[in-house]
């Protein structure tokens, strides 16, 4: 039978058996199976748990969740403190909220100012603009939905019908309201056939559009650089990539190679392959014939 007990000025809780135990002036109350804590607009619902009602916290183990009116967190164990609204989560952490799903090893919860840090197998999903982030650190503010992931992490971008955009970097940040993500240090991107190189990256997830410092691009044997650049996708695919102060390597389909620089150089793209390139600005260039091989015969 599972019992209900309400005691004045604490905290409410209900399980199959309950233990009451006095240590001095401490009370800890052990519940066991079915257990569901209530404290103002919290509900915490586990199979185990030690209440010290003196100090206000709890003890949580085995299927602990815990429910507030924006979201809920999922673990195997946790401690938690009702006054300062915060929790230690540890083992399979998975935290939602609207759209968002958080999961990671341990979790730092803080319900009162809203954020949340997380330790070891961190995933951040963004369900509105189909994102994952991976890393072993991260930061999440709940309140202006804004997060970061540190210690090399990897973020994908999945798309109908192709492959994903894929990007790694130092860190990210991800701004969901804004629909961005900015990767910092060290950043490599792979979009279609190309690859990208460079010192930061922005993409806005909405108008499919994204800048680079110091871009460094590369498609099979081709090659596109600049001081900053810019590229747009369109229905999923890259269209149009922008570079400038540019330099460009690239072959044609004899095996020639032209090197090409000016204050602009832009390449269009059609079904995510590299078609037309554009020079503008002072361009200049050097074209360098493949050699034919002569028949030498018998």
């Amino acid at each position: 039978m599972t019992l209900f007990i309400f005691l004045i000025c604490v905290t409410p809780f209900s399980a199959e058996k309950v233990e009451i135990i006095k240590e001095g002036d401490t009370r800890l109350i052990h519940l066991i199976k079915d257990v569901v804590i209530k404290n103002n607009n919290i509900e915490i619902k586990c199979m185990e748990a030690v209440l010290n009602e003196t100090e206000g916290w709890v003890k949580l183990k085995d299927s602990v969740r815990i429910v507030e009116a924006d979201g809920v967190v999922t673990a195997g164990n946790a401690i938690y403190y009702f006054k300062k609204r915060v929790g230690y989560l540890n083992n399979n952490v998975i935290l939602k909220r609207e759209k968002k799903v958080i999961s990671a090893d341990s979790l730092f919860y803080n319900g009162k100012d809203e954020f949340v840090k997380m330790y070891s197998s961190v995933v951040i999903e963004d369900e509105v603009n189909n994102l994952k982030a991976y890393g072993s650190k991260g930061y999440y503010n709940l309140k202006d939905d804004i997060g970061y992931l540190t210690d090399n992490p990897r973020l994908e971008v999945f798309r109908e019908d192709t492959t994903p955009i894929i990007v790694t970097a130092k860190k990210f940040q991800i701004i969901a309201d804004s629909n961005l993500f900015y990767g910092f240090d060290s950043v490599v991107a792979r979009i279609d056939s190309i690859t990208i190189y460079c010192d930061t990256f922005s993409y806005n997830l909405e108008k499919e559009t994204g800048q680079m410092v110091n871009p460094l691009v590369s498609e099979k044997n081709n090659v596109l650089k600049g001081i900053r650049g810019r590229f747009w996708l369109s229905h999923k695919k890259i269209s149009l990539f922008e570079v400038e102060e540019g330099w460009s390597r690239y072959y044609n389909k004899s095996g020639s190679k032209n090197v090409v620089e000016g204050e602009r150089i832009n390449i269009t793209f059609k079904e995510g392959k590299a078609r037309i390139i554009k020079v503008n600005g002072g361009p200049r260039g050097v074209l360098t014939l493949k050699e034919k091989t002569e028949d030498a015969g018998d």
